[in-house]
């Protein structure tokens, strides 16, 4: 039984390390392990996270165009990792190979750029991530983003954020994702004009055909936005339903979307409630696992190179 401890706590720092190698294909994210200390029960590892924000476009006061140019910007994650198989844990008792969690802040740059925009009764951002290697070597991370307010400092802006949590389960091949979110809602306030979002949701779960493409089940569930000028409705979206399927069925591709939604309000007028659908059927899945690998290799190409692959 004591043995076992040790055993899962090799295989858990394995299944992270795979998981790391997984988050290092997405492009502007990219996570360092500075330490691991594995010991019998449990180990301790600095995980250092690396997030780009790429060039973009915005306005200064005068509403004239400016470049932003790209940053980055440096998390440092320290994670307490249990042993299983049996876990006693802060948040409770988990089973599985190992469990890992962890408190994200905002780096002390991003923290003072706050600073100067924001008043000091703001709350900030706070990140609760946690990954549990189950018993079939497949890493389930849930993230948390409590609710917190930030006013600026001239009154003219105000964002509440109400809370959200997340679940991403992946195998070790990442052939496998299903996962789910849950935003209780926001509020964005600036001057007299005020948006507001609530209890949207999601779900999924995605297969990986032999040809590369992802294929399978996702939903979107939207229940309210409005957007007001003062006390006045400008625009109202009521119980927006997104659902896609997909398969792959004698190497040819089909999907199928279908969108309800009960009523959008806009300009004074009212609309719905409406129902859309589109199927498409047998498309090469080869051919678009092709275009599919050439469009990610695109993305951090040149210019040249897009327009070269696009051809």
């Amino acid at each position: 039984m004591l043995g076992s401890y040790y055993g899962t706590g090799m295989l858990t720092e394995k299944a992270l390390k795979q998981d790391v190698n997984v988050v290092n294909q997405s492009n502007g994210l990219y996570v360092e392990i500075k330490d691991y200390q594995r010991r019998w029960f449990d180990s301790t590892a600095d995980f250092v996270w690396k997030i780009t924000l790429p060039e973009r476009v915005s306005k200064d006061s005068q509403g004239q165009p400016k470049v932003l140019p790209s940053r980055t910007y440096t998390l440092n994650m320290p994670l307490e990792i249990h042993h299983g198989p049996v876990i006693f844990a802060k948040d409770g008792v988990h089973f599985g190979f190992g469990y890992a969690s962890s408190e994200l802040t905002i780096p002390q740059e991003l923290q003072q750029q706050i600073g100067e925009q924001f008043t000091q009764s703001s709350t900030l951002p706070q990140v609760d991530m946690s990954v549990l290697v189950n018993y079939m070597n497949r890493s389930r991370f849930s993230v948390n983003l409590p609710e917190f307010e930030m006013v600026s400092k001239d009154g003219e802006a105000k964002f509440d954020w109400m809370g959200m949590k997340s679940h991403v389960t992946i195998t070790s091949k990442l052939d496998h994702i299903n996962g789910d979110m849950k935003l209780a809602g926001l509020d964005v306030e600036k001057r007299e004009m005020k948006a507001s979002i609530r209890d949207a949701e999601s779900e999924y779960d995605l297969y990986q055909s032999e040809g590369g493409l992802y294929i399978g089940q996702a939903s979107l569930s939207l229940p309210s936005i409005i957007v007001q000028n003062k006390e006045t409705k400008i625009f109202e979206l009521v119980k927006l339903y997104i659902h896609s399927k997909s398969e792959v069925d004698g190497g040819l591709f089909h999907s199928f979307l279908k969108a309800s939604l009960d009523s959008i309000y806009s300009h004074g007028k009212t609309y719905g409630p409406g129902i859309f659908k589109i199927s498409i059927k047998n498309l090469d899945a080869d051919v678009l696992a092709k275009i599919n690998k050439l469009a990610n290799q695109m993305q951090n190409s040149s210019e040249a190179e897009k327009q070269k692959a696009m051809l």
